[in-house]
């Protein structure tokens, strides 16, 4: 009987209209905004005499826009893009997973798409989480994050 009204259940399921369902909006960074973005963070870093690499990717954590600063080293390229997405992933900044690390939390230098490191910092739309924005090589201890606030910043 049990069996039955299951199977019942799930026939009447499957059968509902797709039309009853709701289809899933998402929204994306622009390269206009990325474009934007990054500019903004760049004159700041020029601004500091940082060289650095800056990063924005979208929603998905894939690259919209980056450059890498004439002096800045190769692999600050990498550590700003794995911030960005991790930014992007999570919807928070960077620097969480950096607290969490430092809190004990080693687990998380086992994900794949986690940089524990600030200066990434995750680009919203309400309450949505569109795209990020990241930076390496700057100087001082948060450096990296003013620059990529700067940028963040004229997204806003």
């Amino acid at each position: 009987m049990l069996r039955a009204v299951c199977a019942a259940l799930a026939i009447v399921a499957l059968a509902a209209p797709v039309s009853a369902q709701q289809s899933v909006t998402r929204h994306s960074l622009s390269v206009e905004q990325a474009q934007t973005m990054l500019h903004a963070a760049y004159a700041k870093a020029q601004e500091r005499k940082d060289q650095v690499a800056i990063v924005v990717v979208d929603d998905h954590g894939d690259v919209v826009a980056s450059l890498r600063m004439d002096g800045a080293k190769a692999f600050v390229y990498e550590l700003a893009r794995r911030k960005a997405v991790t930014s992007a992933d999570w919807g928070s900044p960077s620097k969480g997973m950096q607290d969490a690390l430092a809190a004990g939390r080693t687990g998380l230098l086992a994900m794949d798409r986690v940089m524990p490191l600030a200066g990434g910092l995750p680009v919203k739309l309400g309450g949505e989480t569109i795209g990020a924005i990241a930076t390496s090589g700057g100087g001082g201890a948060d450096g990296d994050t003013v620059i990529s606030q700067a940028g963040l910043d004229a997204f806003k």
